[in-house]
């Protein structure tokens, strides 16, 4: 019996040296899993604490490079900003010296030497509007499109006679000179809104005078522009324009005249309604007398404009065989104002 107990108890003994070291095991095993996954996710923090910094990098890098861009893009707009400043200043030189100097002389002065300086200076200007046309931001670009074809060069070389420029020839050139330097005006309050230098008040009154210049309201400046037939005739003489001899007082033809000229010109320009005759220093201008009012009044404007801008525009010339030079004006030919 002794024996029986004794190997009872041994038996109870080991299964509780079996159960001790089980539970041992397990214990080491779940000591082991959570030390394994203490390091996973170490491991897991540490790749996403690097990818954080990567992209905390990265986002730093690219607020630096957009500063940069921007400031790099502000300065390219203010460089084109000045380039164009300064080539609308020298045409504005040019006329004021040159051109100025040529015409108020009697005689006129080198008008062609002074007219070639101011061809290049506007081809100048012209290069640096399409370079700020480009960058240009909403204030200036506007105003450099406008002015882009709003500059009508050929009324800075009239005609020249010896008896000096004629005075509405001269009050136009002062008319173009006048909206180059306004433009220069609106255009450098432009670029000192766009560059956020100029006061909200100032840029309130450049919005609503660029919304005026983009309408066209003030773009005619012509002498001719808004005058009655009568006062369109009293311009013509000023020009020193003369009735075609056989004409009226008002230029219209008189019957004979009529046929004579149906007899040289209607080969050339069958529904011809009018004829200007330029040589040396005389302009001569004849109407036919079939014509409405309102044409005829019409055809005074179309020959102010064309005398105004030196005999260029629209209308073909045609050169004769004693060094004239004639311009027969028909029903497709308009008032209005045109650009060369």
């Amino acid at each position: 019996m002794t024996t029986s107990v004794v190997a009872a108890t041994e038996s109870g003994v080991t299964a509780i040296a079996v159960w001790t070291l089980i539970l041992v095991v397990i214990a080491a095993l779940g000591a082991a899993l959570a030390a394994l996954s203490v390091r996973r996710v170490g491991a897991k923090e540490e790749v996403m604490s690097r990818e954080l910094a990567a992209l905390h990098t990265a986002v730093d890098r690219q607020v630096r490079q957009s500063s940069d861009n921007d400031s790099w893009n502000r300065d390219q707009v203010t460089a084109r900003y000045q380039e164009l400043l300064f080539a609308l200043s020298n045409v504005d030189r040019v006329v004021a010296e040159e051109i100025s100097a040529a015409v108020v002389s009697t005689p006129v002065g080198d008008l062609q030497s002074a007219t070639r300086a101011l061809d290049k200076a506007y081809d100048q200007l012209n290069l640096a509007l399409t370079a700020a046309l480009v960058v240009a931001r909403r204030r200036v670009h506007p105003l450099a499109l406008e002015l882009s074809t709003g500059i009508d060069r050929r009324v800075f070389a009239p005609l020249a006679p010896e008896t000096g420029i004629p005075a509405p020839a001269h009050e136009r050139l002062q008319s173009e000179h006048a909206y180059i330097t306004r433009m220069h005006s609106l255009l450098l309050k432009a670029m000192r809104a766009d560059l956020g230098l100029l006061d909200p008040s100032a840029e309130a009154t450049l919005i609503f005078t660029t919304k005026e210049v983009e309408s066209g309201v003030q773009a005619d400046r012509s002498t001719a522009a808004g005058r009655s037939a009568v006062q369109l005739i009293d311009l013509l003489e000023d020009f020193g324009v003369m009735p075609l001899l056989g004409a009226e007082d008002d230029f219209v033809m008189s019957d004979a005249l009529l046929v004579q000229c149906e007899e040289l010109y209607s080969a050339v320009s069958p529904n011809f309604q009018a004829v200007l005759r330029h040589i040396g220093d005389e302009i001569h201008l004849a109407i036919r007398p079939d014509l409405t009012d309102d044409r005829l009044e019409e055809i005074y404007e179309i020959a102010v404009r064309l005398v105004e801008a030196g005999l260029r525009g629209n209308i073909h010339r045609r050169d004769g065989l004693d060094g004239s030079s004639l311009f027969l004006i028909d029903p497709t030919h308009k008032a209005g104002m045109d650009r060369v």
